[in-house]
């Protein structure tokens, strides 16, 4: 009867657990894993492009987790391993998903993908798909300058980007020529090299001498090992003499030793070097090293000047971050271009700091005079701009005693949200040579950081031997007139003037 009841029990509860427990934690019955599936981001890729190859293992009613998933391709390899053959396990919710980098073909190929599934209790299944990968082109492709019209012995930005209808294309090789003017990478008027991993390559070319504006023609040549695909295209870059120089003048608000936070108004005014007149339309680029200009946004931002030869720019520094002891220097580029005139590059420099405010720090104590073996309290209020500082550090050092808070000469702490840090200094145990009342001066250090460092001011308070009892009983000094010295010596002379007195009557 027992037994009969217990194995009930225990039906009930694995018929509740497989109604309501979730299918991730299921305890999953076996079955036919034929139900799973492989699948592909996409139908086809171009080569040496990357899709995901995705394995969803089920049953005929659930997905199934803990699975053990082989997949082999015929090329190309899985990014996680590096190989063409990748094995995992499924997840919570049946799934494994794996990366895969097509090979480089000449021609349309289908590469087959075979998935393995497997686990304990259930029946092994196999799933195949084909992914097609087609070959590189340079469809996209793109050659540029800039700019495209530029001064002798000047130079222009080349660059080509490697594009294919599959995206960019990595390690292609790259060829440009560009006859009469050479290359910063190479010093010829040829440059070779690997596009990145953006598909990009770039270079300076230098222009020549002219006499005559003279348009060149560059050329480029892209080709990727293992691939019969080729990108070839040619763009005309003018090179034109240059007849004098520009100048500038600049005015700059508030200045170059500037605060964490203030807008600089930055005003060049661009002039010739030999007429001294202003120059109109010069195409002018400020460069920060941090910061941003309010006109876009951006550490970098270029316009011409008017008819005055005037451009003007202001500068946000709120997001510069000095070091906090000496300020950090902050290098702006300045470029002035115009064609038939020398283009002049300036670094102007700004050194900036933290805007640490006025500081103000007392020092107070609830007596300035103590008996030896009595205690006083020091009181440091710490403020910047006259507003409490929360958080400050205080150490404060005595020359003997100890502080009731450290059990030492020495003690350190935060102020509190009203600026205020209290220790009690007591004298118990000290000792005074001889009976008169001693001067101690403490030294307190208060650091606000990152604003100000080692602030010091020094407080003294005087203690009193014991039984020490001062001139007039409270602490203060007798008048002339009533000390003991003082009625001695008027009492004295009387004396002397009364037997002064007495013996010039008897005579």
């Amino acid at each position: 009867m027992v037994k009969s009841i217990i194995k009930s029990y225990i039906t009930l509860l694995l018929i509740a657990a497989a109604i309501f427990l979730p299918n991730s934690i299921r305890v999953q019955a076996g079955g036919d894993l034929s139900f799973s599936t492989i699948e592909s981001s996409a139908p086809s890729v171009q080569s040496l492009n990357s899709v995901d190859i995705t394995v969803t293992v089920q049953n005929s009613t659930d997905l199934i987790e803990n699975a053990d998933v082989g997949i082999y391709v015929e090329g190309g390899n899985f990014t996680s391993t590096g190989t063409n053959i990748y094995n995992g396990t499924s997840d919570s919710l049946g799934v494994v998903t794996v990366e895969w980098i097509a090979p480089l073909v000449d021609v349309s190929t289908v590469y087959n993908f075979t998935a393995t599934i497997k686990k304990f209790g259930f029946t092994n299944a196999t799933k195949v798909l084909g992914v097609t990968v087609t070959p590189l082109d340079f469809s996209g492709s793109t050659f540029d300058a800039d700019p495209t019209s530029i001064n002798e012995n000047e130079m222009t930005l080349v660059t080509v980007v490697a594009q294919g209808s599959g995206g960019p294309i990595e390690n292609a090789h790259v060829e440009i020529t560009g006859v009469g003017g050479t290359f910063n990478a190479s010093k010829t008027d040829k440059v070779t090299g690997k596009t990145d991993s953006s598909g990009a390559f770039a270079d300076y070319w230098i222009a020549p001498e002219v006499t005559d504006p003279t348009d060149y023609v560059l050329v480029v040549v892209i080709t990727r090992f293992g691939t019969n695909a080729t990108f070839t295209d040619e763009l005309n870059v003018t090179v034109n003499p240059v007849e004098g120089q520009i100048l500038f003048n600049l005015t700059v608000t508030p200045g170059y030793d500037i605060k964490v936070g203030q807008l600089v108004t930055i005003e060049l005014t661009a002039f010739d070097n030999v007429t001294l007149q202003p120059i109109q339309d010069v195409i002018v680029s400020f460069s920060a090293w941090d910061g941003n200009f309010t006109e876009n946004g951006l550490d970098f931002y270029e316009g011409v000047t008017d008819s005055n030869g005037k451009i003007t720019v202001h500068w946000n520094t709120s997001t510069l971050t000095p070091n906090f002891v000496g300020g950090t220097d902050y290098p702006m580029e300045i470029r002035l271009r115009k064609i038939g005139l020398i283009t002049n590059i300036t670094t102007v420099i700004f050194h900036a700091e933290y805007y640490a405010g006025v500081f103000g720090m007392t020092v107070e104590s609830s007596e300035t005079t103590i008996t030896l073996g009595d205690s006083v309290t020091i009181t440091v209020t710490v403020a910047v701009d006259g507003i409490a500082v929360e958080g400050a550090h205080v150490e404060i050092v005595a020359p003997s005693g100890k502080f009731t808070e450290s059990d030492d000469a020495i003690v350190t702490g935060f102020t509190d949200e009203d600026g205020i840090f209290t220790a009690t200094w007591d004298t118990t145990g000290m000792s005074i040579v001889g009976g008169d009342p001693v001067n101690y001066t403490l030294t307190i250090t208060v650091d606000i950081f990152p604003n100000f460092l080692d602030k010091q001011e020094t407080y003294t308070i005087t203690v009193n031997p014991p039984n020490y009892t001062p001139p007039n009983g409270d602490g203060t000094e007798q008048p002339f007139y009533t000390q003991w010295w003082f009625i001695l010596s008027v009492a004295g002379g009387i004396v002397v003037i009364g037997m002064i007195v007495i013996f010039a009557r008897k005579k």
